[in-house]
């Protein structure tokens, strides 16, 4: 590509717009699919404008001449110094003046003239101007802090499970025996899988907005930019459901009328909000806690639940009046939902000293989240049964 004849006529269907089109939309689905360094006179400006790093290389017209005659020279062709001068000059002017994508200097380019410059001080500037906007890249704003494996399993389990309520509406819809089975089935096709590939691309790809970078690199910033939108309007949903949830709990325990229940989230919601905004470790030190003491709390059902053991967990496996496939349908609507959400963790990776052990908090979280599932669920229906009453408005776990 670098003879003679097709240095004097690369320029011509370079200004074919729609080659122009084609060539730049496969230059942007490569980048799009994995990190890489792209050479060429549009890239900065046209074909990869967000790129994070953009070097515009550039010598003499005399010097490049030189170069390009010793380039020659390797492969067995000579021309003199004045027709390589004049062939790059006609080049660079017909580049510089086309239609579609001129050359020139992106804004936000850093220019290396490397007339006096040889190979490898080229390469180590350009290493060094990688390093800088690398760590420069790193600090998004945002304060890294250490957080323990014990809080990162805290977190882990509060954003996914952080009890087993909900699975009160999945037993008197599905039927307690369909219950039982479904929480052990999930796991295997559904639960393990999401955690697995959060474990190989939290390893692999260790970077802030996790679950979106992994999308983005994969299949391009359009279905990365979706991910990230329906992940947010999900969290948003799941948010407002865990609140509504814990504020029915506390009124049926509590005995709360309309307008504490009102209060009482208003005020779980502003404390919350709070702890957010102080960042990762607070929140993992608070998760950590709300984490063991509903851990022992279930663990404390499930105990007193064996204890007091006089009904069949699964009778009936069905439940009445729903065919089969209804009560699989019910149960997965709700149990898929129940162990779901080991991703999310990803998007604080930017906030993490060690986002690494991220993966082994996921590992160690799951096995707990299942036994917060099963355990209370088999030992309380076996101690109370009345499955047809099971729901976050009827019988449930604080019964």
């Amino acid at each position: 590509i670098r003879s003679v004849d097709v240095t004097n006529q690369v320029s011509t269907p370079s200004k074919i717009g729609c080659v122009r089109d084609f060539l730049v939309d496969y230059q942007r689905k490569i980048s799009n699919s994995k990190n890489c360094i792209m050479d060429g006179r549009d890239i900065g400006t046209v074909v990869l404008k967000d790129a994070p790093l953009k070097i515009y290389l550039d010598a003499t017209v005399l010097c490049r001449a030189k170069r390009r005659m010793l380039e020659r020279a390797e492969k067995g062709i000579v021309l003199p110094l004045e027709e390589t001068i004049q062939e790059i000059e006609i080049r660079d002017w017909k580049d510089s003046t086309r239609k579609h994508s001129p050359l020139r200097c992106a804004e936000d380019a850093v220019v290396i003239d490397s007339t006096d410059l040889s190979i490898d001080e080229v390469v180590s500037r350009i290493i060094q101007l990688v390093n800088e906007r690398k760590n420069k890249m790193s600090d998004n704003g945002l304060k890294k802090q250490s957080v323990g494996l014990i809080g990162l399993v805290g977190m882990i389990y509060a954003m996914t499970a952080a009890g087993a309520y909900g699975i009160e509406d999945m037993i008197s819809s599905s039927g307690p025996g369909m219950t039982i089975i479904m929480l052990f089935v999930l796991p295997i096709i559904w639960a393990f899988p999401i955690a697995l590939a959060s474990c190989e691309l939290g390893s692999a790809i260790p970077d802030e907005c996790g679950f979106y970078r992994w999308v983005q690199r994969a299949l391009g910033e359009f279905w990365g930019f979706q991910i990230g939108w329906l992940k947010n309007i999900g969290i948003y949903i799941n948010v407002a459901v865990f609140v509504v949830l814990s504020t029915d709990y506390l009124a049926s325990y509590l005995g709360l009328n309309n307008l504490q229940s009102y209060i009482c989230k208003i005020i779980i919601i502003g404390v919350f909000t709070w702890i957010n905004l102080r960042g990762v470790k607070d929140v993992a030190i608070v998760s950590s806690i709300i984490s063991g003491a509903i851990l022992v709390a279930f663990a404390g059902i499930a105990i007193i639940g064996f204890i007091h053991f006089s009904h069949n967990p699964f009778e009936p496996v069905v439940a009445t009046g729903q065919t089969v496939v209804g009560s699989i349908g019910s149960s997965i609507a709700i149990g898929m939902w129940m162990y779901a959400g080991y991703e999310s963790m990803s998007s604080l990776a930017g906030e993490v000293k060690d986002p690494q052990m991220i993966p082994k908090a996921i590992i160690i979280a799951l096995p707990l989240i299942i036994g917060t599932y099963v355990l209370p669920t088999v030992a309380s229906l076996g101690a109370i049964g009345q499955w047809d009453q099971w729901g976050s408005a009827g019988v449930s776990y604080v019964n």
